[in-house]
């Protein structure tokens, strides 16, 4: 029998290419659905600000104000925000799937012994 790990890798890798182009699909309906624009801009300017503020008192300056992101940047700098929060999500899951089949089936072999 091949062994979890791999499997696990596969199972990850696998899960992960699904992911990937439901992605990029969210990142088409953000530039066609207002509800989800307004999210994905919302979103942009949030890590666009937050960014700039790091890096910026990494650099040893003070900022007080950053310059906000035209819309179509926003958008597409949150649908890119999203769609890799989705990709991680996947994996996050697929691994806390593995763990816990893998617990089950410890426990059943436990069960078994005793």
């Amino acid at each position: 029998t091949m062994s979890a790990f791999p499997l696990l890798k596969v199972g990850t890798l696998a899960v992960k290419t699904l992911a990937k182009p439901l992605a990029n699909v969210l990142k088409e309906q953000a530039k066609d659905h207002p509800e989800l624009r307004r999210i994905c801009v919302n979103i942009g300017q949030f890590v666009n600000e937050k960014s700039v503020k790091v890096n910026m008192r990494f650099l040893g300056h003070k900022i007080t104000e950053v310059k906000p992101l035209n819309e179509s940047a926003a958008v597409s700098k949150g649908a890119d925000i999203l769609g890799e929060g989705f990709i991680y999500s996947v994996s996050v899951a697929t691994v806390l799937v593995e763990v816990y089949r893998r617990e089950k089936e410890n426990q059943v072999k436990s069960a078994r012994t005793k």
